[in-house]
């Protein structure tokens, strides 16, 4: 709420979190140089339902997409770091997984 007792816009939400922000980085100095925002919490929250299993239309419809092909990315995006995982154990397999996909496109 805001001072006035009203929901907080999104400029509101933006200097609350700056503020907050600026405080942490004062116990967690790295936290200065990072680029913190509303967006960054709304991209986190995507990408951890889509990996938790979450059907991307649920997501699509909870982030207010019009088009299914925007909320995708956030699949897309969990696809590459299932891949970079995979890498890091097995780089043989991830290489040839990385292949298969790209010959499906």
């Amino acid at each position: 709420m805001n001072r006035y007792g009203r929901p907080l816009g999104a400029s509101g939400v933006r200097f609350k979190l700056k503020k907050y922000v600026a405080a942490a980085a004062k116990k967690v100095a790295s936290l200065a140089d990072k680029r913190v925002s509303p967006h960054k919490f709304r991209h986190a929250t995507a990408v951890s339902l889509v990996a938790a299993g979450v059907d991307i239309t649920v997501i699509r419809s909870w982030l207010g997409h019009a088009s299914l092909d925007t909320t995708n990315i956030y699949a897309r995006a969990n696809l590459e770091t299932k891949r970079k995982a995979l890498e890091k154990v097995d780089p043989v397999r991830a290489a040839q997984q990385t292949s298969a996909l790209e010959t499906r496109r």
